[in-house]
């Protein structure tokens, strides 16, 4: 009879248990879902907090999605400052209530997000217990809200703990030396959260496959010289030290970012190879079969790019309403087609949960892309002409505000040649015109502000091409420099750049082949030859610089030999398409140029001309 008593006891607690835990682990798999295996996740400045997806699931779940990332109030998730976490702990205890409060239905595939904003020290224990403790939290929490994983931005926002350069102890120690100690961290890291979620799969919106693109060299020192001087040359061996860790139910979740503004459906499959086969090339061989089992391919949407809703201008630009829907829509099939399940959509100026600026046609897009793969059907459409036509509106109204200068460049005597020390104390630089003030990027509405002046001199004798820039900054103590070796990655820091088209090359075609220099405050060079979207870094030239610091900028000499160029004939007359740009990093980050450009530097048909006096 006890017996019998037990068991009804025992059956009712676990009804009870039923009732209770049910609306967290019954949500039910999208047709979508369950006939391709694929998902397509929401993120963006609208990410809501755990009390928000509580209180509106149910009328999240109306949107076409399998899942949504979501954040902790008080920055909870930004695990590397610990600053942050001591002063908020004990005030996020609660959310694992409120998340387990969260009723799932059609949200199957949801994602607590964590952050890289870091005040934290690689080398101090105590700053990690921190960091693991953190960690620990966001990971019962995902797990309490019943979670497939956990996403992790690398993105720093600020201090960048991925750069070996900028931290604490790199006099102290090699790159070497601190990668050994950032392996280890990446594998506590790993293991905290999967003390918590043995089966976490870990979405970060880049990782292996950005190294592919820094270096895939087959000689491993130089793929450790290019990535040892890279602005995330750090994140490497945390990626190592975390798949060494991985339990054998844990996926590491590859992003792609990139794909934010892939045009060809062929980029979606060349990532996938990137992403699953090329990366590994950077992978310790001792993990490179624990990287084939558990690696995993993902891509990205990002709303504000395919519609037009950035102030910076793009293909899109030129689009009709209808044909940025149709982008979008091929971006969200190929992306769901090539990616082993994972989509995240991202977007800045609209929100999905208030229905605040939704771009036409977008919701419509994702549902049209989704029902022609769960049916087994082709896109329907190709867009090549679509974005050609698109491509050739845009040059066209940005042809009527582009600011494309033109320069008189004056010969030097044989006296006149600057001693080049960088400090710019020659009678050149007072009697002879400088180039005209940099200016921002164009803009639909106009040019960007700038809060920093760039100036640059130029002139020439028979042996070299003479540039002097004078670069203002308000607040030097900020100022980023990335330094490393010749050719390594210190363009990701304040740098200056000089281009110049190579003889022969067509004045405006936009895949123009040119000579590419970049100096930085340390004097460190990269230098090499841009053909189209590659560039050849075996290029190097024996020019010569030197820079100089001041209390409100720096400024900087260069000598370019003309036969590095292979130009021969210097004669009057002689007409050079070049440019100058500058990369501000300190306070602010801006980008200005001598002859402005519309999304970067490495745009030749917007060079202007130069001609020699």
């Amino acid at each position: 009879m006890k017996i019998i008593k037990m068991k009804t006891r025992m059956l009712a607690l676990a009804a009870g248990l039923m009732v209770m835990v049910s609306p967290q682990v019954m949500a039910q798999e999208s047709t979508f879902a369950s006939v391709t295996g694929k998902k397509l996740i929401e993120y963006g400045w609208d990410v809501p907090t755990p009390e928000y997806v509580r209180d509106h699931i149910r009328d999240m779940e109306k949107r076409p999605f399998e899942g949504v990332i979501f954040r902790l109030p008080k920055s909870g998730g930004n695990v590397f400052n610990i600053d942050n976490w001591d002063k908020n702990k004990v005030a996020l205890q609660d959310e694992t209530k409120v998340v387990s409060a969260i009723k799932w239905n059609k949200f199957t595939d949801n994602f607590l997000a964590m952050y890289a904003a870091s005040t934290m020290d690689w080398y101090s224990d105590s700053d990690w217990e921190k960091v693991l403790s953190a960690v620990k939290f966001n990971a019962k929490v995902a797990r309490a809200a019943h979670c497939k994983g956990l996403l992790f931005d690398p993105e720093p926002y600020g201090f960048n703990p991925w750069t070996y350069a900028k931290q604490k102890h790199a006099s102290q120690y090699s790159y070497a030396q601190y990668a050994e100690k950032v392996q280890q961290r990446g594998r506590q890291f790993m293991r905290a959260m999967q003390g918590e979620m043995p089966d976490v799969r870990l979405l970060m919106f880049y990782q292996y496959k950005m190294f592919y693109g820094i270096s895939h060299s087959t000689d491993p020192a130089a793929r450790t010289k290019a990535i040892s001087g890279y602005s995330y040359g750090l994140m490497l061996p945390f990626l190592n030290g975390m798949l060494e860790a991985a339990g054998p139910q844990v996926q590491l979740i590859e992003g792609n970012e990139p794909s934010y503004y892939y045009t060809d459906p062929a980029q979606f499959y060349q990532a996938y190879w990137e992403i699953r086969q090329g990366a590994r090339i950077n992978v310790p061989d001792a993990l490179k079969a624990k990287f084939d089992r558990q690696e995993r391919a993902a891509n990205a949407l990002y709303v504000d790019h395919l519609f037009a809703m950035r102030s910076r201008p793009n293909v899109s630009t030129g689009m009709t309403p209808q044909e940025r829907a149709q982008w979008f829509e091929q971006n969200v099939y190929y992306g769901l087609k090539t990616s082993d399940e994972y989509v995240w959509l991202y977007s800045e100026k609209m929100n999905w949960w208030t229905n605040t600026d939704v771009p036409p046609g977008l919701e419509d897009s994702i549902i049209s892309a989704k029902t022609k793969l769960a049916a087994g059907r082709d896109l329907g459409f190709n867009l090549e002409t679509v974005f050609k036509t698109a491509q050739a509106k845009l040059d066209q109204s940005l042809r009527d505000k582009l600011q494309k200068r033109s320069a008189t460049v004056p010969r030097l005597s044989a006296t006149q040649a600057p001693k080049i020390d960088g400090n710019l104390e020659e009678k050149i630089y007072t009697e002879l015109p400088w180039a005209d003030p940099f200016v921002g990027y164009v803009q639909q509405s106009g040019t960007a502000t700038l809060q920093a002046a760039t100036r640059a001199f130029i002139a020439y004798d028979d042996q070299n091409v003479y540039i002097a820039f004078r670069c203002s900054e308000p607040d030097m103590k900020k100022q980023q420099v990335i330094s490393g070796e010749r050719d390594s990655g210190i363009w990701a820091g304040e740098s200056v750049e000089i281009s110049l088209l190579k003889p022969g090359q067509p004045a405006d075609d936009a895949d123009a082949i040119f000579y590419h220099f970049i100096l930085n405050p340390a004097n460190d060079h990269w230098d090499g030859i841009n053909t189209g979207a590659n560039s050849d870094v075996g290029f190097n030239p024996a020019w010569q610089s030197a820079t100089t610091k001041q209390a409100d900028g720096w400024t900087s000499e260069i000598a370019i030999p003309w036969k590095s160029l292979g130009i021969a004939d210097i004669h009057s007359g002689l007409t050079l398409h070049a440019n100058l740009a500058r990369q501000r990093m300190s306070a602010q980050t801006e980008y200005s140029s001598w002859s402005q450009f519309v999304s970067g530097f490495q745009e030749p048909q917007n060079f202007g001309a130069w001609t020699l006096e």
